[in-house]
């Protein structure tokens, strides 16, 4: 059982639903099942191939206005590219977070809105690091 990676065997499994669904008529399930192959990816620790899947889902979800379901990505494509030291996709994620129409808390916003701060204040000085995480 040690020896079992879970989230691969979940991952594999998920694929294979992916792969079987047509994509002309199940866009919206085809998207979940992708959210959950990023989400698994993230469990992994596998952040580059998780914001893979984020970023494709986000495409989908601007497109379609899915805020609220576009806040959530976002919000973990951001903690992706925290964990990758990926700047400048932090930034963007950043700066399309604190857009009116996302769903995240005050608190959020604040934080990012402050690690955004640091960022353009000192930007020699600013590491990518744990302490500038957005909590949930």
């Amino acid at each position: 059982e040690e020896k079992i990676s879970h989230s691969k065997e979940i991952i594999k499994l998920l694929r294979k639903a992916y792969e079987y669904l047509n994509p002309k008529i199940n866009k919206r399930i085809l998207k979940q099942i992708a959210s959950s192959i990023a989400q698994e990816y993230f469990e992994d620790n596998d952040y580059e191939m998780a914001k893979k899947f984020f970023d494709k889902i986000a495409v989908v979800y601007r497109k379609e206005q899915w805020n609220f379901l576009l806040s959530s990505i976002l919000l973990s494509a951001l903690d992706c590219s925290l964990q990758l030291g990926a700047v400048t996709d932090y930034l963007d994620y950043s700066l399309e977070l604190c857009y009116p129409n996302m769903h995240i808390t005050k608190l959020q916003k604040n934080q990012i809105q402050n690690n955004l701060l640091s960022m353009l204040l000192r930007p020699e000085s600013f590491n990518i690091s744990e302490e500038h995480h957005v909590t949930e």
